[in-house]
């Protein structure tokens, strides 16, 4: 009878190292998938953390022999423990996307020196990230201090180009977020910006112009959106870029540090 049951024993050890290992692989395989496939799906997610949780309960009744009291309670257990997982495994993918699409987003303008007015810059943010940046995207301008030729200045605007190529002002502090009618209140884009280095162009800046040319921009680019998988999240990455004409030569663009404080353009112009 001893020997019996020690067989018994070495017989649910066996099967709830397998049981351990199989619910092992699929927790493996859920991190993985999360981690190599820009757009993963909740349904193959929750169907290997099922798995996980499943395999690792029945391996935990094969262990410590578990009778019908134990199976129920480690069951309810097991249930909580799966709910709690796959919410976590959502909110850490939808972490992931977010902090990846932020960190590939860049601007350009046109290098070098240029002759034309810099209010009508072309400025392009390209997504240089796995995911798809929705329809709900757009490019916003704030002038922390911009001076023509002549003296005139001007700052302290938020100014953007709605998709129907009408121009929108507003004037205020610069906010973080930005005020909503500056941003997402202009709605929808036709297209979405889809990953891999597709990008967005816009000129900003074109509200404006001085009519002796402008020496000096000193501008903070405000790229918003709203990611395809997460319609309802809105974020907002910034750009600080200074354009300057010295000595009334050719005008020149360069990116700056985003918090720098005052601005720029103060050696062109003294305010009060």
């Amino acid at each position: 009878m001893p020997g019996k049951k020690r067989l018994a024993k070495e017989k649910r050890e066996r099967n709830g190292r397998v049981l351990a290992f199989f619910g092992s692989a699929c927790a493996l395989g859920e991190w993985w998938y999360n981690v190599n496939n820009p757009e993963p799906s909740d349904l193959f997610s929750g169907a290997l953390l099922l798995g996980f949780c499943a395999f690792s309960l029945v391996a935990t009744w094969e262990f410590f022999d578990f009778r019908f009291g134990g199976r129920v309670g480690s069951f309810a257990l097991a249930t909580i423990a799966f709910f709690l997982l796959f919410r976590l495994s959502g909110e850490w993918r939808g972490a992931h996307q977010r902090a990846e699409v932020w960190q590939h987003l860049t601007v350009s303008v046109p290098s070098g020196a240029i002759d034309y007015d810099p209010m009508v810059t072309n400025f392009t943010v390209t997504n240089g990230s796995a995911f798809t940046i929705s329809k709900l995207h757009g490019v916003t301008c704030y002038t922390n201090a911009a001076v023509g030729n002549e003296d005139s200045a001007q700052r302290g605007a938020y100014s953007w180009k709605d998709e129907r190529g009408g121009s929108g002002l507003t004037f205020g502090p610069l906010t973080d977020p930005a005020p909503l009618m500056a941003t997402f209140d202009q709605g929808m884009k036709h297209s979405p910006i889809g990953p891999g280095g597709d990008a967005q162009t816009d000129r900003c800046m074109e509200w404006f112009q001085f009519t002796t040319g402008t020496i000096c921009a000193d501008i903070t680019l405000i790229f918003w959106y709203a990611l395809q998988s997460q319609p309802d999240l809105r974020e907002e990455k910034r750009f600080r870029l200074v354009g300057e004409r010295p000595d009334r030569g050719k005008f020149e663009w360069s990116q700056r540090t985003v918090e720098a404080p005052g601005n720029y353009c103060e050696r062109y112009k003294k305010w009060d």
